[in-house]
């Protein structure tokens, strides 16, 4: 069970106001311990990273078009899940290593970057499906909404177990304490 700072407190009798105090004290001592301009940084930092993963994105989506006209179904599932999951790990380890960041931020990332991933990638899909006949191209049409949520899950896994391992190892240290 991981109990939270403020039911720990409950627990040894600490009334609401002096749970209160304290967890304001710890927060006052939290923000205290860098510099504005270090925070300033690590925001700077977090939505250059977001920029930079949105540009990245939309890159990959652009690749991805000689994928779709060439590849078979199965082929084109298997390169997208390893392209989106090499890619949410790159962007996971990136977001992760930003210090000061609060869960909002985490939220922001977590949802939003993958759902614009998926949109890419359904937008790309449509375009390549309809290159397909002006091309010649011998091969079917992909389905642009399977495409855009295999990309968006995948992209999202690493990020997901990210947190799953982080959560679960914060857990069992609090245990041992």
């Amino acid at each position: 069970m991981n109990m939270t700072i403020q039911d720990r407190l409950r627990k040894k009798g600490w009334s609401e106001e002096e749970i209160e105090k304290a967890v304001r004290i710890m927060k006052e001592a939290e923000d205290a311990d860098k510099p504005s301009l270090i925070k300033l940084v690590d925001k700077a930092l977090y939505w250059a990273a977001l920029f930079l993963a949105l540009l990245g994105n939309f890159v990959v989506s652009v690749v991805l078009i000689p994928f779709l006209l060439a590849l078979t179904h199965y082929q084109l599932y298997v390169s997208i899940i390893v392209i989106a999951t090499s890619f949410g790990m790159l962007f996971m380890l990136l977001i992760k290593d930003i210090d000061n960041l609060t869960p909002t931020h985490y939220i922001v990332a977590g949802a939003f970057l993958p759902a614009v991933a998926a949109i890419n990638a359904v937008i790309i899909t449509k375009i390549a499906n309809m290159l397909i006949p002006i091309m010649r191209i011998n091969n079917t049409e992909k389905n642009p909404y399977v495409i855009g949520i295999i990309y968006g899950v995948c992209f999202l896994i690493p990020y997901l177990i990210s947190d799953s391992v982080h959560k679960f190892m914060k857990e069992r240290v609090s245990k041992t304490k």
